[in-house]
């Protein structure tokens, strides 16, 4: 039973326990991203693509552009194995 004046936390626990760690040096080749092989059309992204994500950000601290490249490749794939649709990424 709520009481008057009580708040009410309805967001999630933070994933941040879950995480892996990536130990290392941020590497000054290019990190072609391997993929999960599907894209489930659920609400949630599936954790495999939110690990990719972060281990690209991890690798590519050093390098902001390299880095948006990075991701923005993970993003194209995502969207065409989820939606199927074909997006445009500037190499």
């Amino acid at each position: 039973m709520d009481t008057p004046g009580q708040s009410v936390n309805d967001t999630p626990a933070d994933d941040a326990q879950d995480t892996p760690v990536v130990q290392g040096a941020a590497s000054q080749h290019p990190v072609q991203p391997v993929t999960p092989a599907a894209a489930e059309d659920l609400d949630l992204i599936e954790k495999e693509w939110v690990y990719k994500a972060k281990e690209i950000v991890e690798a590519t601290q050093a390098s902001p552009h390299e880095q948006s490249a990075q991701i923005n490749q993970i993003k194209a794939d995502y969207i065409k194995k989820r939606y199927d649709k074909d997006i445009q990424v500037d190499q």
